[in-house]
Formats: C-alpha cells, sequence, structure tokens
C-alpha cells in the first residue's frame, strides 16, 4: 500500500536547486550598491517559500545573479506600499524638468524589480522595456548595463512567463556581450553560463546545461576558490541535471558538498542552507535513503523555525518531508500526524483553499484509509 501513495509524496517534496544568498562582495560593500540575489537551478518564487518576509527577494531564472539594485522600498515595508511608493516616485521623476532621463530610468527598473516579486509580469515588462530604451539612449545598445544587464533582467521576465524561446535568446545574448566586454574570467561571465544553463534544463538540452554550469563552476572557482557561495549553488544546478539525465546516484554527494561549502562560508543559519538542506533530504529519499534523508529534514526544521520564528512555507515543506519519510518507513501514526502539521501551516501562509493545504489533506485521507486497512487485517 505504500507504493499507491509514493507518487503523491514524491510530487510534494520541493526540487529546491539552488539557494539565495547576498554575494560575498556586496556584504562587505565591494561589490556596489546593488543586492545580488542567487538562485541555482530551476527559478523558484522566493515569495513563496518565505511568506511573510520582509525581505528583498526578486525570483531569478536558473541561477542569474541581478546586477542592478533591489529597491530599499520592498524590505521590511507593507508588500503593496512599497509598490505604491515607487509608482509615485517615478511619477515624481517624470514631472521634474531639465534632463532627468537617468532618474526616471531607475525608478522604471525599481518598480519593474517590484512588480517581478509581485508576478505583475506586463506592467514589469512594461517598466523594464521603458527603462531599457532610455539606458539606450543614453548609453547605447552596446552598453554593458543595456546589452547585458538590462538584457538578461528581460530574459528573467520571459523566463517566468513561460517564454524560454525568447529567454535564452536574451541569456545568450548578454553572455556574447560579457565575454567580449570581459573575457573568460569575470564574475558577469559565470553569472550568465549559469543563466543560459538553467534556461537550457528548463527546455531539456541536459548536456548543454551541464556543460554552461561546469564551464561556470570552473570559472567561479578560478575567481573565488573553490571555498565561496557560488561554487556551492552551481553545484546544485549540476545535481538537478544529474537527476535529470539518469545519474542520480551521484547526485546526493554533489548536494552534500554543496551543503558543506555553503555551511563553511556563510554560516548554518541562513536562508540558503535551509533550502540545501530541503533539496538534499528530498535526493536522499529519492534514493531510498530515507534515514539520512530525515537526518536533513529535521536539521532543516529545527533551523527554519529558529531563523524564522513567524510561520513560513518553508516549514510546511519541511514538514511535509518528514511525513514522507515516515510513511515510507511504515510509521503511518506519525507520518499522519506531521501532514497534518503541514496542512495547518499551509492554511495559516497560503490560505485555506490553497493547493498545498489540499495535498496535504489528501495525503492524511490517503494515510487514514491505509491504518483502516492494517486494522482490518
Amino acid at each position: 500500500p505504500l507504493k499507491g501513495l509514493r507518487a503523491v509524496s514524491e510530487r510534494s517534496l520541493v526540487q529546491a536547486g539552488g539557494s539565495e544568498t547576498k554575494s560575498r562582495e556586496d556584504r562587505k560593500g565591494g561589490g556596489g550598491p546593488g543586492v545580488r540575489w542567487m538562485l541555482g537551478g530551476e527559478a523558484q518564487d522566493l515569495r513563496d517559500v518565505w511568506a511573510g518576509r520582509g525581505a528583498a527577494q526578486v525570483p531569478m531564472q536558473g541561477g542569474l545573479l541581478l546586477q542592478h539594485r533591489v529597491p530599499e522600498t520592498v524590505v521590511g515595508g507593507a508588500p503593496e506600499g512599497g509598490v505604491v511608493h515607487q509608482e509615485k516616485k517615478l511619477e515624481k521623476e517624470r514631472s521634474r524638468r531639465g534632463d532627468n532621463k537617468g532618474a526616471i530610468a531607475a525608478a522604471c527598473l525599481d518598480l519593474g524589480d517590484l512588480y517581478m516579486t509581485r508576478d505583475r509580469l506586463p506592467e514589469a515588462k512594461e517598466r523594464y522595456m521603458e527603462a531599457l530604451r532610455i539606458f539606450g539612449d543614453v548609453e547605447g545598445e552596446e552598453s554593458e548595463r543595456v546589452a547585458g544587464g538590462m538584457t538578461m533582467t528581460l530574459g528573467i521576465l520571459f523566463g517566468k512567463q513561460g517564454e524560454l524561446d525568447d529567454a535564452l535568446r536574451m541569456g545568450k545574448q548578454a553572455l556574447r556581450l560579457f565575454r567580449r566586454v570581459h573575457g573568460d574570467e569575470h564574475r558577469n561571465v559565470a553569472d550568465a553560463l549559469v543563466s543560459v544553463g538553467g534556461l537550457l534544463f528548463k527546455k531539456g538540452h541536459f548536456d548543454g546545461a551541464m556543460a554552461k554550469f561546469e564551464e561556470a563552476r570552473a570559472m567561479y572557482v578560478g575567481l573565488y576558490g573553490e571555498e565561496h557561495e557560488t561554487v556551492a549553488a552551481v553545484l546544485g544546478s549540476m545535481a538537478k541535471v544529474l537527476n535529470a539525465q539518469g545519474k542520480g546516484a551521484e547526485a546526493p554527494a554533489m548536494l552534500q558538498k554543496s551543503l558543506d561549502i555553503m555551511t563553511r562560508t556563510i554560516g548554518t543559519d541562513c536562508d540558503p542552507v535551509v533550502m540545501s538542506l530541503l533539496s538534499l533530504g528530498s535526493s536522499y529519499a529519492q534514493h531510498g535513503m530515507l534515514k539520512e534523508a530525515l537526518v536533513r529534514y529535521e536539521e532543516g526544521l529545527g533551523t527554519v523555525r529558529r531563523i524564522h520564528p513567524e510561520k513560513t512555507v518553508m516549514e510546511g515543506r519541511f514538514l511535509d518531508g518528514i511525513g514522507s519519510v515516515c510513511l515510507e518507513q511504515g510509521r503511518l501514526e506519525e507520518a499522519l500526524s506531521w501532514y497534518q502539521e503541514a496542512h495547518r501551516m499551509y492554511r495559516k501562509t497560503l490560505g485555506p483553499d490553497c493547493a498545498e493545504a489540499r495535498a496535504m489533506s489528501d495525503k492524511a485521507a490517503a494515510v487514514l484509509r491505509m491504518q483502516s486497512k492494517v486494522e482490518d487485517t
């Protein structure tokens, strides 16, 4: 009877192939005014992962590191209040006299970021395109910001909309520009390689994706050494490709290496490590390494509760994962308890009608049916 629920269990496990982190250069102030948010592998909407957090979070495509700054209005304020504030700021810049193109473009960029975080994609595209036109007039269409940074930003947006061909075209365009400007040993080039690799992965071109990830990893190692969070993130992306290529047995070791690098470089009580623990736990579970999976899930659950005492969706992911491991081990009563707790968490964070809560109800009901069959025998 366990096999009958296995498909449901596996669908519920988050395949968190990457992590979110500020780059070391930005934390130290050496990376300019920007804040870089990184996701290795497939894009994920961190608003869903960390519901309730007031952090600057921009959904990424395929490991892309966002180059321009995230507006301060995202951080710590009411979500929609930040949008309204930025909309008013843009109108104020438009109304100023004189040559104010640069300020208008920057305000468009910030507002586009905010729209992107809220999945208001058509509005984000409109503001990004306006910023692109202004920057093109001021700096020229072949400038690094226009042909590189803005092109990559629009590529993210196209990827979010499922327009993968357009996203890949823009990603490759940005990669060519960065190579021409910087050569082959520069952070922007490595970031663009990861972005293109992520898009190739989404399109099912696994060999091409792995080639891009491997090139990016070599570049990051040359720039920062093996012990760097960028290396850890791209290893997570490579592990996802291994799974897709049918080489999943190699994935847990690669994910463990990624996690080890993260804990040594940025510590244990942080979001990137939490997401890596979830990914590693899922990988172990998929390969029947249930004891190892349970250790990682429990470690991640403890960490997320410690650093996010408010209720978050991510806590529900770990509760779900632990329940699935208990189910596979035949511990039906414990599995039911974990699923019920995950159900409450999803209802609280995402609402009573969310798909995640319904999935937990289905799992709990399936466990109850299995318990009835056991009692009947």
